[in-house]
């Protein structure tokens, strides 16, 4: 058996442990150098694909195209613009009149209409015509009265009897005065024959003038007489209808007393009205006063949706009445510390005693450039527009001066063309130059921004509001 040397077995390890290590050496360096070459081959394709190399106009590798925002527009137009200055006021009929009796008495009657059918509230009366003094309302019991005018008559023909005997009697002696005078001039009679026929003259002349006198008095009581059977009834002054009729009959009446505006309608028997014209009064401040005066036209309602609806349409609603400014105070209450303005309107829903609410058109243009509220933007006080021009499309910041405006909309002076389309909705995401996508424009009357930011969020149905 063949025997091993220690030192022997020592080096031949000592060998194989080197050549083990310059093996991994060797292939460590295989790896850094294959690792550099894929590098140098990575890194000009990694260049070429970052995103700032990336050609203009296509999306970077991995990145999503964003897509362009989405606008409505609405043309600019050119419309009549009015400036409306809105108030409250108590309508009044301009033709108003608290009917009392002016004498004392009882309720006897109370009139017909033309149907006959007895008076009420809304009755319809007509005024004095030809040879009519006004249709009967009301007439007390007048039988005393019509007494006293009996009597007054009956006396007042005895004293024209008596004033035709003293006529004859006064023309009696100036005749015989005359015939006197002759037959003492020609010495047939004497002088105290012709003075006894002038003092019976001067007689009946005196008595004459008497007779006058009571003639005179008896006509006068005939007069009164016959205006207190008048008072005695109650008659329409003008064609109209009544809002109140406050007696029946058989209730006494105390006559007429002067009383306050307040007062009157609680103690009138009846309060007639012509419903064809109102007046109503309002208090204004001065900023809004100012430039008032009175044939600037308004309108009236009590239904305010109508109201508004009629002012900015300029369509007629039957709700709705017109009419213009009666008179503008040149001062300032002391009270109210506002402007007293009245109005008088004619038509639609206004009532007598109505709180209603008036449109003074305080200014207006006619066939001006305008555009909708909507579409304006603000860079500190300068107002700007963009619009969408071209096929792409994209949008034009405009900047603009502006002339009158409503609530609604704007009239534009320079900056914008006929025809031009203008932003309503979007316009915070728009910068000068910016492709966008154009939507459906808001259909006319209905409010551009919120139509339009509905349907670009997609809230409501093109054209108006939810169903």
């Amino acid at each position: 058996m063949a025997s091993h040397n220690p030192d022997e077995r020592g080096a031949d390890r000592s060998i194989d442990g080197a050549s083990v290590s310059a093996k991994l050496r060797r292939r460590r360096r295989r790896r850094w150098w294959m690792a550099g070459i894929a590098f140098l081959a990575v890194t000009p394709a990694l260049i070429l694909l970052a995103p700032e190399n990336a050609p203009e106009g296509l999306p970077a590798a991995g990145e999503q195209r964003e897509a362009p925002p989405s606008v409505a527009v609405v043309p600019v137009t050119r419309s009549n613009l009015v400036q409306w200055r809105v108030s409250q006021g108590i309508a009044e009929a301009v033709q108003k009149r608290y009917l009392t009796f002016e004498a004392a008495g009882t309720v006897a009657e109370i009139g017909i209409d033309a149907s006959g059918a007895p008076l009420r509230e809304g009755s319809r009366v007509e005024g004095p015509g030809t040879g009519n003094g006004g249709q009967v309302l009301a007439r007390l019991d007048d039988r005393e009265a019509c007494a006293r005018l009996l009597q007054a008559e009956a006396e007042h023909r005895r004293t024209e009897r008596r004033l035709a005997v003293a006529e004859a009697a006064f023309d009696q002696a100036r005749s015989e005065l005359v015939r006197a005078d002759t037959l003492a001039a020609r010495g047939i009679a004497s002088r105290k024959a012709a003075e006894a026929a002038e003092i019976a003259l001067r007689t009946a002349q005196a008595e004459l003038n008497a007779a006058r006198a009571e003639v005179d008095s008896a006509g006068a009581q005939v007069r009164q007489a016959a205006l207190l059977v008048g008072k005695m009834t109650l008659r329409a002054p003008f064609d109209g209808r009544l809002s109140l009729v406050n007696l029946r009959v058989g209730d006494h009446i105390e006559g007429a007393a002067v009383q306050s505006r307040l007062s009157r309608e609680k103690s009138a028997a009846m309060v007639l009205v012509n419903d064809d014209a109102f007046e109503i009064t309002l208090n204004l401040p001065l900023r809004d006063a100012g430039d008032l005066a009175p044939g600037q036209r308004v309108l009236a309602s009590g239904n305010a949706p109508a109201l508004a609806q009629a002012a900015g349409t300029e369509k007629v609603h039957p709700d709705v009445g017109s009419g213009e400014i009666w008179s503008v105070s040149p001062s300032i209450g002391l009270g109210s510390r506002a402007v007293q303005v009245k109005v008088r309107v004619h038509g639609g829903d206004i009532r007598d005693g109505m709180f209603a609410t008036v449109w003074i058109a305080a200014t207006e243009a006619s066939d001006v450039l305008t555009l909708p509220r909507s579409a304006l933007s603000h860079s500190g006080q300068n107002p700007f527009v963009f619009i969408a021009s071209g096929s792409g499309p994209v949008v034009e910041r405009r900047e603009l001066a502006l002339g009158l405006e409503t609530h609604e909309r704007v009239a534009v002076l320079t900056g914008l063309t006929d025809g031009d389309r203008v932003v309503v909705a979007g316009q915070h995401l728009l910068d000068d130059g910016m492709a966008v996508r154009i939507v459906q424009s808001p259909s006319p009357g209905v409010d551009q921004r919120t139509a339009a930011a509905g349907r670009l969020h997609g809230n409501t149905p093109a054209g108006g509001a939810r169903p």
